[in-house]
């Protein structure tokens, strides 16, 4: 903000930062754009790589050992109750601590060493993505900040009949609109019976979809 000839757009909804526009040099000339790819890609990163073939670097990092007082740390390897310990076994934290000498662990460049390969991966795994979803359905990712919104684009471009017209709903309607759309209210009860009493439990699923698909509603098409 404090740089001359830049100007910053950012998107929210119901809460979430979803982009971030940003304009800089003469009549903002040149244009980026900053999203979340948890938004696009909602899955840990040893997970997508497996899902798009990607070769993930394995290695490890002591994320319970950062502090802001010790961020220059240089010297022996954390101790194994700085690794998540449900991720890393104790036989790869020896064999990672191995790989150091006892003064040469070094905090500034194990973390961007380990930032690096995650970025790498995830850029690798975006590429994937966004080939695969362009070669099925000729859209381009960048075109949507969120998975929903991809889903949309698709149903939009190739699935919906072209004679029905979608509204889109934005500011007040979109806000009024959606006060009145609430998940499933689900309530618990512990039924207490005599002894040889019987007790009839009966559950009833998909009720609202089926009553959305039969029953008539004030729209018209």
């Amino acid at each position: 903000l404090n740089y001359p000839d830049i100007s910053l757009k950012p998107t929210i909804k119901d809460g979430k930062f979803i982009n971030l526009s940003i304009k800089y040099g003469k009549n903002g000339i040149y244009q980026m754009a900053l999203r979340d790819s948890i938004l696009m890609l909602p899955s840990s990163l040893a997970k997508l790589c497996a899902a798009f073939d990607v070769e993930k670097p394995e290695d490890i990092f002591p994320h319970n050992f950062v502090r802001e007082d010790n961020l220059d740390y240089i010297g022996p390897v954390p101790k194994y109750e700085h690794f998540d310990s449900k991720k890393v076994s104790l036989d790869a934290y020896n064999a990672y601590a191995n790989r150091f000498t006892n003064q040469s662990w070094s905090l500034k460049a194990e973390a961007t060493k380990y930032c690096e390969l995650d970025c790498t991966s995830l850029h690798n795994v975006i590429i994937n993505f966004a080939v695969q979803i362009y070669e099925m359905f000729n859209i381009n990712i960048t075109k949507c900040p969120t998975l929903p919104s991809l889903a949309f684009r698709i149903f939009r471009t190739h699935f919906m009949d072209k004679n029905l017209k979608l509204p889109v709903l934005v500011n007040e309607v979109y806000k009024d609109i959606s006060k009145s759309y609430f998940g499933g209210a689900v309530d618990m009860y512990i039924p207490e019976n005599k002894d040889g009493e019987t007790l009839y439990w009966y559950d009833v699923n998909a009720l609202y979809p089926s009553e959305m698909a039969h029953q008539k509603y004030p729209v018209s098409l």
